[in-house]
């Protein structure tokens, strides 16, 4: 794969700042130039459009979230490796606690349009929740491992929009150490249904 221009790197770099400070409809090419200290004009030889920068840091903010799953991935056992997980989040409590969730708030954001960047936002979700449900499976919770990873997800995004709306990251805090303690009380083994 051939490595990303520098320019490109930093563009891209700056979009991601500006679009998680200001949010996409909020962001200008120029405003992302100025941050990467790029001429403008040059913007345009990398990214055509602002849709082509925003496919480009969807594509960057996924490659963040397999970057913490392939850290999650090296603990032992399942519960562990979802720990972890929740565990990452909860480094970025003082930015979740003004900005929001990096993810979330963009696939709020962009979600409510139509097109490639709403389809690509969905992604980041999707992502977490494969990769969860591997994880549940793993824990022997068969056809429940989908709905729990959705839970997962769940948990996380509520506990970082409560955490912003109270600019608060004990929330993060709290909240990641309960969905933890959650994940450990897992019982793996299936439950008879009631008749």
């Amino acid at each position: 794969m051939p490595r990303r221009s520098d320019k490109r790197e930093r563009l891209v770099d700056a979009a991601m700042e500006e679009i998680y400070r200001h949010g996409y409809s909020g962001v200008t090419l120029a405003r992302v130039a100025e941050r990467a200290d790029i001429p403008v004009g040059n913007v345009y030889y990398y990214f055509k459009t602002k849709e082509s920068l925003g496919e480009a840091v969807l594509d960057s903010r996924a490659e963040e979230i397999e970057t913490l799953i392939r850290s999650a991935s090296s603990e032992a056992t399942p519960q562990r490796r979802l720990a972890a997980f929740v565990e990452s989040l909860v480094e970025s409590g003082e930015s979740t606690s003004t900005l929001g969730c990096p993810y979330g708030s963009l696939v709020l954001e962009l979600e409510k349009g139509d097109g490639i960047l709403s389809e690509k936002a969905k992604r980041l979700f999707e992502i977490q929740i494969d990769w969860f449900t591997l994880q549940f499976r793993d824990m022997g919770l068969g056809r429940r491992a989908a709905s729990r990873a959705r839970e997962l997800l769940a948990g996380l995004q509520g506990a970082s929009l409560i955490t912003q709306a109270f600019r608060d990251p004990r929330y993060l805090e709290e909240r990641s150490r309960a969905l933890v303690d959650w994940i450990e009380s897992l019982d793996s083994a299936p439950r008879a249904v009631a008749s």
